[in-house]
């Protein structure tokens, strides 16, 4: 954190490389003397002519020799985006160009800006609080339009407004139960313990629906995870194909061509708007005769690791896309034994995340195809999806199943405040356990030191007091230029 708390002055470039305009973002109190230097004089120099704030101008920039012409605009503090004095440089944006004008502006008395630094000085000069600035780096990353909904939700202030509105309850409570230590020898209803920790329940609840909504908003973030379950050869990397639109899962009719986990981000439509799902293509879960021997052979770990890996990826997923393939199923009583045992392997704990397909369903006939679904569906006490890839219709009802049920992991109700990140949870999550204590106390000291101590949990997700370790887990999570 030491370099984050200097006063010095940072610059970095604050958008991505070689598009046609970049922007490179200097801070601090030598921002006026940088612009001096870069425009050699042209821009800033004279103060009795001044340099007026949000106003554009165009220069040649270099401080020795021209390397490039552009747009600058100065910010004065404080109304800067960090309090500070601000100048933004927008130039060609060729990543050699931009790092050739970046350490010429670094020569002229700036260092280089750490990740996130310029939020937390905006965070550190109150330009916006601690949530405000996670705000600015969610919508950064926004994939989706509830991501980037509940983003701008925060930056404006939502979290932050709700939490307080705890703290203040949670305060007055600390007010009664102090009063009422003085007033605990009288009979006085509202100050009577019952009552105090009648209060405090509400507040229990209110903390206790705000730690559940961690989950819902963490999958919002970084995305839905989707496994893909089956036997080898059931067609798992072809619907994972398909779903994505290209291959980047190798597809052949041998088994076990899939050895590894294989990761990519899709986007899908629900009613709330789109969200993000992560796809996982993982090896076939059917373990052969050999590789159940004592055979040491490289083919066997390395098929072995890929099955772990593939039971590792389901127990972490938010949903199972278990996949049988129709053929094997309807040709074989033992592959379709099979694919029910590793099916109610994957669903022991969560009936409720298992999506199963049928898949390869045009390789059969439809006499088939109706009587192993309604097999499957009677077995498994599940309804099952039909799906050949070579279908558009049936791809379009996939997503769409995909979708109602991912969404349903993801959905929050208008303006719901949702927690996004660990370091809140842990500070919810430390609220409630103190607050249970006072519920449980039977003193009124007791009590009342639970209750403060509930306040005090809840100082850093608003902002007030974090330590250094979360500052610095936070902000180093930002990009450079922001």
């Amino acid at each position: 954190m030491k370099g984050y708390l200097t006063n010095d002055t940072i610059a970095a470039c604050g958008t991505a490389l070689n598009g046609p305009v970049a922007m490179i973002r200097v801070s601090g109190p030598k921002t006026r003397e940088i612009i001096a230097t870069v425009t050699q004089g042209r821009v800033g120099s004279d103060r009795s002519k001044g340099l007026v704030a949000r106003h554009a101008y165009f220069s040649v920039l270099g401080s020795s020799r021209k390397l490039d012409e552009g747009v600058l605009v100065y910010f004065e503090s404080p109304n800067s985006f960090t309090g500070e004095d601000v100048v933004e440089f927008f130039i060609h944006g060729g990543a050699f160009n931009v790092e050739r004008v970046l350490k010429d502006v670094l020569a002229a008395g700036a260092r280089l800006a750490q990740p996130g630094e310029f939020s937390f000085r905006a965070v550190r000069n109150a330009k916006m609080d601690l949530n405000q600035a996670i705000a600015v780096a969610e919508l950064i990353a926004a994939e989706g339009d509830m991501a980037a909904d509940l983003a701008i939700e925060k930056l404006d202030g939502s979290l932050t407004r709700a939490v307080r509105a705890l703290s203040d309850a949670i305060k007055s409570l600390v007010a009664m139960g102090e009063v009422a230590i003085d007033f605990s020898d009288q009979d006085v209803e509202e100050l009577s313990l019952r009552e105090l920790k009648k209060r405090g329940q509400a507040v229990f609840k209110d903390l206790q629906y705000l730690a559940s909504s961690f989950e819902r908003g963490k999958r919002l973030i970084e995305g839905v995870s989707i496994a893909f379950l089956g036997l080898p050869n059931a067609g798992k990397s072809s619907l994972f194909n398909a779903l994505l639109g290209e291959d980047l899962s190798i597809v052949s009719d041998l088994a076990g061509t899939t050895r590894d986990v294989v990761r990519e981000r899709i986007r899908l439509r629900g009613s709330q708007g789109t969200f993000t799902a992560k796809l996982f293509d993982t090896a076939g879960l059917k373990v052969d005769s050999k590789v159940q021997s004592t055979s040491k052979t490289s083919h066997d770990e390395i098929e072995r690791e890929g099955i772990r890996r593939s039971r590792k990826a389901g127990k972490e997923a938010d949903l199972i896309l278990f996949l049988v393939d129709a053929v094997s199923a309807t040709a074989s009583s033992s592959e379709l034994d099979q694919a029910l045992f590793e099916l109610e392997e994957a669903r022991a704990q969560r009936n409720d995340v298992v999506l199963p397909i049928i898949s390869r369903s045009d390789l059969v006939t439809t006499e088939s195809l109706n009587e192993l679904s309604f097999r499957l569906n009677s077995i498994t006490n599940l309804l099952w999806v039909s799906c050949s890839v070579n279908s558009k219709e049936d791809l379009e009802k996939v997503t769409e199943e995909l979708s109602r049920r991912c969404e349903a992991l993801v959905s929050r109700t208008p303006r719901e405040v949702v927690l996004t990140r660990l370091e809140q949870l842990d500070a919810v999550n430390a609220a409630i356990t103190h607050l249970k204590r006072a519920l449980d106390s039977t003193e009124f000291d007791l009590f009342a030191a639970d209750v403060r101590h509930t306040l005090v949990s809840l100082a850093p997700l608003i902002g007030q007091t974090p330590t250094e370790e979360i500052l610095g887990r936070i902000f180093s999570e930002f990009c450079i230029g922001k």
